[in-house]
């Protein structure tokens, strides 16, 4: 969020998804309270004004990126998405 990350994860334990399927994982988040407090200062500040707020959460991006390890094989993920 503003060019700055507010949380990361990592997820080691091996999980297995067969073929054509899919599967939910619940992947824990390590959050950076000190720039989430920033963009949660920004969100109140921005409350009564609600084009300025729809606006602001039009900006926010989020991206993924990693490597995925498929029975051996990385998988390089770089996978960005906008609201």
């Amino acid at each position: 969020a503003n060019g700055s990350s507010i949380a990361t994860f990592v997820l080691t334990d091996e999980v297995k998804i067969t073929p054509n399927s899919q599967q939910i994982i619940d992947i824990p988040l390590k959050v950076n309270w000190a720039q989430f407090a920033l963009i949660l200062a920004e969100i109140v500040s921005l409350k009564n004004d609600k084009e300025a707020l729809k606006k602001y959460f039009r900006t926010i991006k989020l991206s993924i990126t990693g490597t995925v390890n498929a029975a051996g094989v990385p998988i390089t993920i770089d996978q960005k998405i906008y609201n």
